[in-house]
């Protein structure tokens, strides 16, 4: 069984010649759909890099994002998997890169009928390599300049209700990155009533997730600054002090970062003396970083924050997506009144880890030991028999 993949996936081979690990048994016995399942059990376990497995977007048609400096784009920024499985045409993980300009297992039995016979080695591989890479660009084109404003289209015509999806749901579904947001939102024709409400949604939504990732920093460096300084304290003193300073470092790493995200939520609400800078300024440079200057203005940003609605619905998300667990009064509160609002240690009930790609080794897990027990037990109009 062939799965095919980017150069630069790496699995490791038993001195068998099998893909298997010490818990399993050889993927020969097992059937392709388990030999499958099996393959994504040892992707979690064995295998060293598994970040670049779908084809990269074209940097040249995705000038609405930020240009990243050499084409490093082209490793971070691919194509999602619901694209890929319905574009028509097979793309290449290694499309703009130089692993497949260099592709040792390139044949040259099947020569173009624009070359003489038996082409040399080195022009079939600029040849397929550039064909690959037109694929790639096709692919992209057509993500950005037909998939965005046709969903653009849609959510101009029909109003959205409460119950409707998020704009980042409505992209998962046709295969659009979210990262591509802020195009969907100049796309969209405000000028109607549901292009209006579409377009507050998108960037609500994208002021949301730029929160995120900005207190996602804050709480990195607040954990990060306890160790360094309980460190440097267990080193300069002796050991009754070392002792003191761990214990104190301890409760410090538990307490530090609650006391960020307070921090941070009462810049978000208006109530830190920085809030006006932060929305003005900051947020903005945030949000066209991620999404491209075509996302919005500055004013439609700061804007935001002065909107009871709009900030109640930013405010939420940002404790949804991170984990911030507020007390039932403290919510309630913050739904009705958020400008302005003063968030104090004791709103924040706890904060939980968000964790987002362990179900999917879970399912696959699963998934893995459902094919055994039918392999071993049999199947029987649709469900197992002892």
């Amino acid at each position: 069984m062939s799965i095919h993949h980017a150069v630069d996936v790496e699995g490791h081979k038993g001195s068998d010649g099998k893909y298997c690990t010490p818990r399993s048994p050889s993927m020969s016995l097992l059937s392709p759909q388990a030999c499958l399942t099996r393959f994504v059990w040892h992707l979690r376990s064995d295998v060293v890099d598994t970040a670049r497995v779908f084809p990269p977007e074209h940097p040249y048609e995705t000038n609405h994002l930020r240009a990243v400096g050499e084409g490093r784009s082209i490793f971070f920024r691919l194509l999602r998997s619901d694209f890929v499985r319905r574009w028509p045409k097979p793309l290449s993980a290694d499309a703009m890169s130089l692993f497949s300009a260099q592709d040792p297992q390139v044949s040259t039995d099947e020569t173009p009928c624009s070359l003489p016979s038996r082409p040399h080695r080195s022009t079939m591989i600029r040849l397929q390599a550039q064909e690959r890479n037109e694929e790639v660009r096709e692919a992209t084109k057509f993500l950005v300049g037909k998939a965005v404003p046709k969903l653009a289209a849609l959510l101009s015509a029909y109003p959205r209700s409460n119950k409707s999806p998020s704009i980042g749901d409505e992209l998962h579904r046709r295969g659009i990155n979210v990262r591509h947001m802020g195009l969907l939102r100049s796309h969209i024709d405000a000028t109607t009533v549901a292009g209006k409400a579409a377009a507050e949604a998108c960037l609500v939504e994208m002021v949301a997730r730029t929160l995120k990732q900005l207190l996602r920093r804050r709480l990195r460096n607040s954990v990060l600054s306890v160790n360094r300084g309980g460190a440097g304290a267990g080193a300069g003193a002796g050991a009754g002090a070392g002792a003191g300073a761990a214990a104190q470092g301890s409760a410090g790493f538990h307490a530090r970062p609650v006391e960020a995200a307070v921090s941070f939520l009462n810049l978000v609400s208006g109530s830190a003396p920085a809030s006006e800078t932060f929305w003005s300024t900051t947020l903005p440079s945030e949000i066209w970083l991620r999404f491209g200057r075509v996302a919005c203005e500055a004013g439609d940003v700061a804007r935001l924050a002065t909107s009871r609605s709009s900030l109640a619905v930013c405010l939420t998300l940002l404790c949804t997506m991170m984990g911030i667990h507020l007390a039932p009064t403290t919510h309630v509160e913050v739904v009705a009144a958020p400008v302005g609002y003063r968030f104090v240690h004791a709103d924040v009930r706890r904060l939980s880890a968000i964790v987002r790609t362990s179900s999917k080794h879970n399912y696959a897990f699963g998934a893995m030991l459902v094919l055994e027990a039918v392999r071993s037990v049999g199947w029987s109009r649709g469900h197992l028999r002892a």
